[in-house]
């Protein structure tokens, strides 16, 4: 079922006023955050299978695809495993949150042209999916992260 760009714009907003309510503790009786909770929960089944079924698909790359560390990340980097985005991402609707809340790399900001890289596979989708959006631009917030980054911001958020 295909919604149309009104209500799914409204539902996106719904969702960003419900997630600050829900994230300060408070409850939000708007009808359109209702309606995506229940979406959710009416898809959350299959959509732990799906992930189940990637998880089970990459497994045996985890070794080879996993980075430890920040030192993984710069030797990734350095043999050319990882790539910065080609300049001029945001003519293809992509936006790179480099300033500002939840930017990338807000908890190693010093080093955060190391996070502003990532697969090129990765780096070619992102670049399709936005340039697929009729409006707006995607927002990505994340590229890459090593092992040890992601359990500190695990620890942060929950």
């Amino acid at each position: 079922m295909t919604m149309g760009l009104a209500r799914a714009a409204r539902l996106t907003v719904a969702l960003v006023a419900g997630g600050a309510a829900m994230a300060a503790g408070q409850a939000t009786a708007d009808p359109h955050v209702e309606r995506l909770r229940a979406l959710m929960r009416e898809h959350r089944a299959a959509s732990l299978a799906h992930a189940e079924a990637v998880r089970g698909s990459y497994e045996q790359d985890v070794p080879h695809l996993l980075l430890q560390d920040r030192d993984g990340l710069v030797g990734a980097l350095a043999a050319g495993e990882l790539l910065p985005p080609p300049v001029g991402a945001d003519a293809f609707n992509v936006n790179l949150r480099l300033q500002g809340p939840h930017q990338i790399a807000e908890l190693d900001p010093q080093h955060q042209p190391l996070y502003v890289t990532a697969r090129p596979e990765v780096l070619g989708m992102l670049l399709d999916i936005g340039s697929r959006l009729p409006l707006g631009h995607l927002d990505v917030t994340s590229l890459v992260r090593h092992a040890a980054y992601q359990r500190s911001l695990a620890l942060r958020n929950p």
